[in-house]
């Protein structure tokens, strides 16, 4: 039975895709294995025995301890028996199983086999300036990062950068694993995804039928100031999230933020960023075009002049938002205490956000058996 691996990666549109199937798939030659959630990849990260912040930040029920291997292992048996019943192809959509190794991969292969599952490895890779970019937004939304120092690590390392921007040696190893005529690599590019839209385009390359009308479409992007804000906050935090609660909070907060500066430009990087990294990355989106065909550009940014040319920047704040921002508060305070009221007056509504999406979630979860 066909099986479609979508693998991310991260920051490549899996959250539009994802909600698109667990919420609106309507062709019935086709069953998305979601685990009773929208995102597969805490459950896939728990049977392959991958760690991972955001599944112990969400407080998810897939640990990574054998309770949550049998769990998740259930539930794919009971997606496989369903899609095999109805002659379906299978979807499964993981983005971080992107950065598993060799072991993890392999071990993962062997189950599908012993399923009767023929993997189709699907994957979207994107300018890798722009990737960073979108990356040092996520860990700054989510507070991954406590310190500038670790911040900074994220977008100057060259042992994370590279790791992070070798595309063809992972796409060798994608290749040697699951083949190289099942592993199927678009350029995550508005001009060359069908329609412009990254849920369209994994359509047509599966083969599913699905109303234009049902996609979902999350842009997951922050504006610059936005940005600034949640990391001055979290450096004044001084520590990580902690919980989904917290979390839940922390999507209030971003959302209010968007709001205020909602007409900001979105945070993007120069090269400059990359350091000595830039010719490495060079180096990489050429054996890429020459191995497998991808074109992709070192950034989408108009000139070469557009975006931060030091993370540093991240540490101010414009005079004009500040003020935008003291207005929306009420009172005129350092920005990390004006995020701490704004944020506090943000809990109703992060509660009540976190409890209808988890009903929304479980309502579909019954309706389905996904």
């Amino acid at each position: 039975m066909k099986c479609w691996f979508h693998l991310g990666p991260p920051k490549t549109g899996t959250t539009s895709i994802q909600e698109t199937l667990y919420y609106e798939l309507q062709d019935p030659g086709f069953v998305y294995c979601g685990f009773g959630d929208i995102n597969g990849s805490y459950a896939l990260s728990a049977l392959v025995g991958h760690n991972n912040y955001f599944a112990s930040l969400r407080a998810m029920p897939y640990g990574a301890g054998d309770g949550g291997r049998r769990r998740a292992l259930r539930r794919l048996a009971r997606c496989v028996d369903r899609a095999r019943s109805r002659g379906a192809d299978l979807i499964l959509s993981a983005e971080w199983s992107y950065g598993w190794g060799k072991s993890k991969h392999v071990w993962f292969g062997e189950l599908a086999r012993d399923l009767g599952l023929d993997l189709h490895v699907v994957l979207y890779l994107r300018p890798p300036l722009d990737w960073i970019a979108s990356l040092v937004a996520q860990y700054v939304r989510y507070g991954r990062c406590s310190t500038h120092e670790d911040l900074e690590r994220l977008a100057s390392s060259v042992e994370t950068l590279q790791w992070r921007l070798r595309f063809s040696k992972r796409l060798e190893l994608l290749g040697e694993l699951y083949g190289s005529d099942r592993v199927t690599i678009r350029p995550y590019l508005r001009e060359q995804l069908v329609g412009g839209c990254v849920v369209q385009d994994f359509c047509h390359v599966i083969g599913m039928r699905q109303p234009p009308s049902t996609i979902h479409r999350r842009n997951e992007r922050m504006r610059l100031p936005t940005v600034q804000c949640l990391h001055q906050y979290n450096l004044f935090l001084g520590r990580r999230l902690r919980g989904p609660l917290e979390l839940a909070r922390r999507d209030a907060l971003v959302l209010r933020l968007e709001q205020i500066f909602g007409d900001g430009c979105n945070l993007r990087l120069q090269p400059a960023v990359l350091g000595g990294l830039v010719p490495f990355a060079l180096e990489e989106l050429a054996a890429l075009h020459q191995f497998h065909g991808v074109e992709l550009p070192l950034t989408t940014n108009a000139t070469s002049a557009e975006g931060l040319d030091s993370l540093d920047r991240l540490l101010e704040l414009d005079d004009g938002d500040r003020r935008r921002l003291v207005e929306a508060v009420g009172v005129d305070l350092p920005v990390p205490e004006l995020l701490e009221r704004l944020e506090r007056g943000s809990t109703i509504s992060a509660v009540v956000q976190t409890g209808s999406a988890v009903v929304r979630r479980y309502l579909r979860h019954v309706q389905s058996g996904s």
